[in-house]
């Protein structure tokens, strides 16, 4: 690890989550000199959950036009939401034309981290736009991982119900899109369709519910799961035994 008055040290590999491809890495203090230890400071997160967000004036530093470089630019577009295994996570589009291997981050002016670079494609015919991991969507993650606890898989893709299908007869909750194969969903019966509207106690009404309730879990943990499952014309209530999983690498 290089920090930014020169000096390297030896990093420790940490945890890392399988849906995104971070991983912590640690450098002990007392293997960095005076100087350096008085120079570094804990990062600042902002917030990207904001509405007013697009035009925003932001610098990429890190590499994401080759190492050790910076970039000047916009944010042009926060909607854009890539599906992972029990999470969604906004990007956030600049019009910073970069590396195709860019890395690093982008903040605002304050120096505030808005977001982790991706090599994720974005909604843009160029592939060299710089795009970021929303920075408030990691939060949670990160937080766990450097506590080097283990992120939780139930193993479904899932989103909204949106208003349309809710003035259809849908019920409120997190909509399953799709089942990973072999992961505890799937072993305990839940199924593509389903709308779960309960873990445990704790109520679902959006899909930003049920990643918080995972987020609130721990691997091995056992959940009664209630789902809504269209049947005979209706939708019917079911209930499963779910025991929640660490996220694992193959999971990717």
């Amino acid at each position: 690890v290089e920090f930014s008055d020169g000096p390297k040290a030896d990093g420790t590999a940490g945890m890392s989550d399988a849906n995104t491809g971070l991983m912590i890495v640690g450098v002990e203090l007392d293997k960095l000199g005076e100087e350096t230890r008085e120079i570094i400071r804990e990062a600042m997160l902002g917030n990207t959950a904001a509405s007013n967000m697009v035009g925003e004036p932001i610098i990429a530093i890190g590499s994401p036009i080759g190492s050790n470089s910076l970039a000047y630019g916009f944010i042009t577009s926060t909607g854009q939401v890539l599906s992972m295994i029990d999470r969604n996570i906004h990007l956030v589009n600049t019009d910073i034309y970069g590396s195709r291997e860019a890395s690093g981050v982008i903040v605002d002016y304050n120096g505030s981290v808005l977001g982790i670079i991706t090599d994720r494609k974005n909604d843009y015919e160029t592939a060299n736009l710089i795009s970021a991991y929303a920075i408030s969507d990691l939060r949670s993650s990160l937080e766990k991982l450097s506590n080097s606890t283990s992120l939780v898989c139930m193993g479904i893709y899932g989103t909204d119900v949106t208003e349309e299908a809710l003035e259809e007869g849908v019920p409120e909750g997190a909509y399953v899109t799709e089942i990973v194969m072999d992961g505890p969903a799937m072993e305990a019966g839940i199924q593509s369709g389903d709308v779960i509207t309960r873990i445990g106690t704790q109520e679902i009404s959006n899909f930003d519910d049920y990643q918080k309730a995972l987020q609130n879990s721990q691997p091995n943990d056992n959940a009664v799961v209630t789902v809504m499952r269209f049947a005979r014309g209706e939708y019917q209530e079911m209930t499963f035994d779910v025991t929640f999983d660490a996220l694992k690498q193959e999971a990717q």
